[in-house]
């Protein structure tokens, strides 16, 4: 038995500094974070985004990302052959409610979030956390504030805990095409325009220039071991 002892706040402050996932590759791991929120566009339109908490089973880092899912309630856009199209981003949260059987969002969870240094009202997707998938990162290089050029993750691909992309779990398929994922690099396109605002797809760090502890979760192992 082990010796009497007084609770110590020292001891209870055992929040970890989370390392940032910045390479890419097939992880697997659960979200612990995820919410919409929406931003103003110089255009005055109103883009909504969905932001991402990712954390990897193996690695134990957090990989962060925001999909472009609508503009101006709009979930499609008109492309160029005059089509219409649904956002990248919008198929991929779509994708991801389907692999962890979630057939429609909650929207009834609301609270604040800090974005970009700015103190915004979200929704909170609380029903496609704690739920394994594995996520294909790749890597795209984004100009900071002050000039330097940083790279960061994008999500590119995504698969169920059995390998199976979307269309092969539809279809009740063997997974193949997980076999053929190689994480693609982005690099920064050379213009004198410089949009800081979120692109579709694109990742960022909501914490960037803030100093923050982030609560540490370890994932357990499953029966059946990935290699990633």
């Amino acid at each position: 038995m082990i010796p009497s002892f007084k609770a110590s706040y020292e001891v209870a402050d055992y929040a970890y500094n989370v390392e940032y996932l910045n390479q890419g590759g097939l992880y697997s791991g659960v979200f612990r974070k995820a919410f919409l929120y929406d931003r103003l566009a110089s255009d005055g339109s109103i883009n909504t985004f969905a932001y991402f908490e990712f954390l990897t089973k193996k690695e134990q880092k957090l990989a962060t990302f925001n999909l472009f899912v609508a503009k101006n309630n709009s979930f499609s856009y008109v492309n160029k052959n005059g089509e219409s199209e649904d956002y990248i981003g919008f198929r991929q949260l779509n994708a991801i409610m389907k692999f962890l059987g979630v057939e429609e969002l909650d929207y009834s969870e609301n609270g604040t979030e800090n974005i970009f240094g700015v103190q915004s009202e979200v929704i909170y997707l609380n029903s496609l956390l704690n739920k394994p998938l594995i996520l294909g990162f790749g890597t795209e290089e984004y100009q900071t504030k002050n000039g330097e050029i940083n790279t960061k993750i994008f999500l590119d691909r995504i698969f169920n805990i059995k390998m199976q992309s979307i269309e092969e779990f539809r279809q009740s398929k063997e997974p193949v095409e997980i076999n053929n994922f190689k994480p693609r690099h982005k690099a920064l396109e050379n213009n004198n325009t410089t949009n800081f605002a979120p692109k579709e797809n694109q990742s960022y760090s909501p914490y960037e220039n803030l100093t923050k502890n982030e609560e540490y979760i370890e994932i357990k192992d499953d029966d059946e071991e990935l290699p990633f």
